[in-house]
């Protein structure tokens, strides 16, 4: 209302000196002060002041100069009326004006109080972020919010408005120096498994690994730069992860120990993660390769030769279905073109932390399997020597006990035999039936006869068992018969035993001397049948008997 009177007052002194200055209709142009006037007040006080100014201004206007009405003109009524549209229209305006400015006004003041009430609930969510989430600003790194989980784990009191560098004087210098490089170049650095120490009650410093992320913000109101840092604390995924490295390591030392071959395999990626060095060296691979484009690369065969599908190999199989393979027999051509049998075992397993694997091992059985063969072998062998050794003995049992000789004589002589024929196998069963020294043969004959009135002389050569107990009974035949009614039989008399070579092959001579004039026999003995027979069967070669005078001589040819 004051307004609306000063500009009435206003209007009134302007009236004045225009109707002096300007009598009669001149006074109209009073209108456009007086609606400036109007606008000036309704913009300031409001609608009602707008109103009281015009009815003012209204009234000035028409009011004469000397109070009579009756002589306002048309022409005054006319300007009267335009006065009176232009006021409405500019009241009209200025009342929208104002509902829009006050409109404007009030979505102003709703969007500060969103941006307020979001900026409040930004800055609860990061005092209330799960990570360390702290602002600083300037070379000091004073801090300006921090989030509780780092007032929590600094749990240094009060943060805000200290430096960090002197509230956690632990911190690693190489961290506080790459905070202030960011504030000045502000590129972003985000690094993973960060090593700092952390001073914990009491003094004691905790290594502690972060995922860090400094990023320079806005700067503050007083124009100072400003940092963002966000730690994610992953020490217990660090120690995890470090544990299990540890474990993989003794695990590998293990593995590098084992006789057997083993690889781990990832099912995901049907990738070889870990293998050890025997599994080199039975397959015979410098490397070892899972995918299923690697086993073109592998060389297992089936036992007509065809190579193994891919999809075929246990491993393949314990990846793609979960089979569990036991002991299953596997035939393998190594690089090298060396075929050796392998018994594969595969399962799938998890490791310490959680994760599948399929474990497959395999162990080299060729050298098994070829004992079990040479064990077939040596039975079969066996039986066959045994067979054989039982026929010789029912030989000579047979003509031991057949002759017209004494009980005791033939006993006597059949055991001989028997004697000499242990003595033989004694030399083949050392040598594992390979094959038999000649002249330890000739030792093991004579040294139940006395083997300082024999000379041994020639090269030694080995022999096929089967010829080895021939010349075995041969000698024993011809000692026996030394010692009746040979040299043996003369204390002078003794035996040369030459061992050479004759018509390409080896000849074996004993010859007698000093014993009692020779005789040749009137009738064949069991003992030359047996040399000249089935002796020289077994040896191959030919046997000669010659009864000299001075001493029998016995040749046996083509060992």
């Amino acid at each position: 209302m004051i307004g609306g009177g000063l500009a009435a007052l206003a209007a009134l002194a302007l009236h004045a000196l225009m109707d002096r200055a300007w009598p009669g209709s001149a006074r109209f142009a009073l209108i456009f002060p007086t609606i400036l006037l109007s606008c000036l007040v309704l913009g300031r006080l409001g609608g009602a002041s707008a109103l009281f100014t015009g009815l003012m201004g209204i009234w000035l206007l028409i009011m004469p100069s000397r109070g009579d009405l009756s002589a306002m003109k048309v022409a005054e009524a006319v300007s009267l009326l335009t006065y009176l549209a232009s006021g409405a229209l500019v009241i009209v305006v200025t009342e929208g004006y104002r509902a829009i400015s006050r409109q404007l006004l009030q979505e102003r003041d709703a969007a500060a109080a969103r941006k307020a009430a979001e900026d409040a609930r930004f800055a609860d969510l990061f005092r209330n972020a799960p990570g360390l989430v702290g602002i600083y600003r300037g070379q000091n790194l004073v801090v300006e919010f921090a989030s509780r989980s780092l007032l929590a784990c600094l749990d240094r009191g009060e943060m805000i408005g200290r430096s960090f560098q002197d509230m956690a004087p632990e911190t690693d210098p190489a961290v506080l120096a790459l905070m202030r490089r960011v504030l000045e170049d502000g590129v972003t650095f985000e690094g993973k498994q960060v090593s700092s120490p952390l001073q914990r009650a009491g003094g004691v410093l905790e290594e502690r690994y972060f995922d860090l992320l400094f990023r320079r913000i806005e700067p503050s109101p007083t124009g100072e730069a400003r940092l963002l840092v966000q730690a994610v604390d992953v020490t217990e995924e660090v120690l995890r992860r470090q544990e299990s490295e540890r474990a993989n390591q003794q695990i590998k030392a293990v593995l590098e120990e084992m006789p057997v071959g083993v690889a781990l395999l990832s099912p995901q990626t049907h990738e070889v993660v870990l293998y050890n060095r025997a599994a080199v060296e039975i397959l015979g691979h410098e490397s070892l390769g899972g995918l299923p484009s690697d086993y073109g690369a592998y060389g297992a065969i089936h036992a007509d030769g065809r190579p193994y599908e891919p999809q075929e190999y246990p491993a393949a199989r314990a990846l793609q279905n979960g089979e569990v393979i036991v002991r299953e027999a596997m035939l393998y051509l190594r690089p090298d073109g060396e075929r050796v049998r392998l018994t594969v075992d595969c399962k799938r397993v998890a490791d310490v932390t959680g994760r599948p694997l399929v474990v497959c091992t395999f162990t080299d059985v060729t050298a098994l399997h070829r004992a079990l063969d040479g064990k077939t072998l040596l039975i079969n062998e066996l039986n066959h020597r045994v067979k054989n050794t039982l026929a010789t003995v029912q030989s000579l049992a047979s003509r031991a006990f057949s002759q017209d000789l004494p009980p005791a004589a033939a006993r006597e002589a059949f055991e001989g035999r028997l004697h000499a024929l242990s003595q033989a196998h004694n030399v083949l069963t050392s040598a594992d039936w390979r094959a038999a020294s000649l002249l330890a043969l000739i030792e093991g004959a004579i040294a139940p006869f006395g083997s300082e009135r024999f000379t041994i002389r020639g090269k030694d050569v080995d022999l096929r068992p089967e010829k080895a107990l021939a010349i075995a009974m041969a000698l024993h035949e011809l000692a026996t018969n030394a010692v009746k009614y040979g040299a043996l039989s003369a204390e002078a008399g003794s035996i040369d035993i030459h061992c050479d070579d004759h018509a390409g092959a080896r000849r074996l001579t004993w010859r007698e001397h000093g014993g009692p004039p020779v005789v040749a026999p009137a009738t064949t003995g069991f003992g030359a049948r047996l040399l000249r027979r089935a002796l020289a069967q077994e040896v191959g070669g030919e046997i000669r008997l010659e009864f000299a005078r001075e001493g029998v001589v016995c040749r046996i040819e083509g060992l």
